[in-house]
């Protein structure tokens, strides 16, 4: 029985497929699975798939393209491994990734989800101490994901007690929703080093499916609003989904928009404490220390904002930028 199912969905892959196929099968770690779903594919993904002779592939094919949602949950119910390791057809996966992945969760029995850095969370990395614990993560979560999903392995017997599997509410988001679904029934972990090394193309589902994306993460946040009995308005809301996916408009009104919201958020969850109160302040520091550096070379009269405000944490920042945001606020 394989330890590991590596899960990934293909539709029309040709292009980075072969690349993404080799970093699996080259892994220091070899206990495993490779469940591939074809999804109705008219180009030569079958073909490539087929090219390699590895009993530890299984290539299962939908009759018809039937979305990657549909094929997730279709491929769930055929892996067989203690953990499930996700991955994208157009990414590589460092050699080490498996290895390193499930020596922590076997380590830490109590973590049902566990995720890794890519070549894109440099930034991440440079405002904030790692490793995050869980509760750090699920805070951050709510704010940012900071989660990749072909990083992502799963405890599948969180999946399956829960009987939790990807909604199709919530499409090209799908892993989000998730993600939140599992907040309050298992531990989240983060590895610092870059396990996974995502390609940025035209063919993205954030660049062909953007708005689809965002109000699906709309609906993901409206569940946490409820278990914090916020109802926000149209205002706040997009101020939330702003935030989310870094879209500042940096005008100063935007700065003490986004306080205020952070300020909505602290109080209720110091009432319905669905977040570590601790952690949960100390994100929302984190997001608006992110945010003023941002804003600094573009208004002097950031760095006096951010001093003022209850959410300025100095021994939570990084010194170097900390002083590199002062200095650039007055330059």
């Amino acid at each position: 029985m394989p330890e590991v199912s590596v899960l990934m969905p293909v539709y029309n892959g040709g292009a980075f497929l072969r690349s993404a196929i080799e970093s699996i099968l080259s892994q220091s770690y070899s206990n495993f699975e490779f469940i591939i779903i074809d999804d109705g594919s008219t180009d030569d993904s079958v073909e490539i798939i087929k090219s390699f002779k590895d009993e530890r592939i299984q290539l299962h094919k939908n009759g018809s393209n039937l979305g990657l949602i549909a094929s997730l949950n279709y491929g769930l119910e055929h892996c067989k491994g203690k953990y499930i390791a996700r991955m994208d057809c157009d990414d590589v996966s460092s050699k080490e990734r498996l290895e390193k992945q499930v020596a922590h969760m076997n380590a830490h029995p109590e973590t049902g989800l566990l995720g890794s850095g890519s070549q894109y969370s440099g930034r991440f990395k440079l405002y904030r101490r790692l490793p995050l614990n869980s509760a750090e993560i699920k805070s951050r979560l709510f704010i940012e994901n900071i989660f990749i999903h072909p990083s992502m392995m799963i405890r599948k017997s969180v999946l399956t007690e829960n009987k939790l599997q990807y909604n199709p509410a919530f499409p090209h988001a799908e892993d989000y929703a998730l993600w939140l679904n599992l907040l309050q029934v298992t531990e989240f972990a983060l590895l610092t080093d870059e396990h996974i090394f995502t390609r940025m193309h035209d063919n993205q589902v954030s660049v062909l499916y953007q708005q689809t994306q965002i109000d699906s993460v709309d609906r993901a946040h409206q569940l946490i609003f409820e278990k914090l009995k916020l109802n926000p308005s149209e205002k706040e809301k997009k101020i939330h989904r702003d935030i989310f996916f870094h879209r500042f408009d940096y005008s100063i009104g935007f700065l003490e928009t986004a306080e205020k919201w952070f300020l909505q958020l602290k109080n209720a969850n110091l009432q319905e404490k669905l977040f570590q109160q601790k952690d949960f302040e100390s994100a929302l520091s984190m997001m608006w220390f992110s945010m003023c550096t941002d804003f600094a070379s573009r208004k002097i009269a950031t760095w006096k904002i951010f001093r003022q405000s209850e959410f300025y944490q100095p021994d939570y920042y990084s010194r170097f930028y900390l002083f590199k945001f002062r200095l650039k606020s007055f330059m």
